[in-house]
This record gives C-alpha cells, sequence and structure tokens, in this order.
C-alpha cells in the first residue's frame, strides 16, 4: 500500500510540474505565450494577449496545485484535458507545428491515464 502511495505521488508530481512550468513561464517570460495568442485570430479578437497570459499563468498555477495535492481528481483531469486541447488549438492555428503537438499530446495521455486510473481501484489513489 505504501508503494501505490509512494508511485501515485511521483506521477502527480510529474504531471503538475508540466503546469508549474508553463505557470511560470507566463509570469516570468510572457513574450513567448503572447505571440502564440497573437497568431491565433480567433483568439486575440475576444481579448488581449496580456489577459490570455495572465489567464494561462493562474490556470496553470490552479492545475500544478491540485494535480499536486491530489484533490477532484477527476474533474480536475477533465479541466487539465479541456485546457490541453484548447491549448492544442491556440498553438496549430498559426501553423503546424509537430514538436508542440507531440508534446502536448503526450501531456495529454498522462491526463487521460490520471483521469481513468482514479476509476480503477488499487491504481492510483
Amino acid at each position: 500500500m505504501k508503494n501505490n502511495i509512494n508511485i501515485a505521488f511521483w506521477f502527480r508530481l510529474g504531471l503538475a510540474c508540466f503546469f508549474l512550468v508553463n505557470s511560470l513561464s507566463a509570469f516570468f517570460s510572457p513574450s513567448e505565450f503572447a505571440e502564440l495568442v497573437q497568431n491565433n485570430s480567433f483568439i486575440s479578437s475576444i481579448a488581449n494577449s496580456g489577459f490570455w497570459v495572465t489567464l494561462i499563468g493562474i490556470n496553470d498555477g490552479l492545475l500544478f496545485i491540485l494535480i499536486l495535492l491530489g484533490a477532484w481528481k477527476k474533474s480536475v483531469a477533465i479541466w487539465a484535458g479541456i485546457w490541453i486541447v484548447v491549448v492544442l488549438f491556440v498553438t496549430n492555428a498559426g501553423g503546424f507545428e509537430a514538436i508542440d503537438f507531440i508534446e502536448h499530446i503526450g501531456v495529454l495521455s498522462l491526463i487521460a491515464y490520471y483521469y481513468f486510473a482514479f476509476a480503477r481501484p488499487n491504481v492510483i489513489r
């Protein structure tokens, strides 16, 4: 039982760190995210890039905390999955980048595992 708890924590830590890095990048290097937002005409027509960069930083920071704590696993996994799909839309609207696409699909698969592991007994709790 203790071994499963350690595995679950390390998995959550690894997944959460992806969102921590993105959150910190949004606050300390906002130009990277601003450029992505400006390249998407639909997103940039809704609000300016500063709003979206702040939203990215806050959203990813919250996801980091909730995944790390293991709180509301199913709801957080759905939220994170939808967020990554939106990120795929935004980042690929300005032109397809295979590396970015593969990175986000990899994270999406980890989120899917996190979601389905919650439904199975004795996996990640």
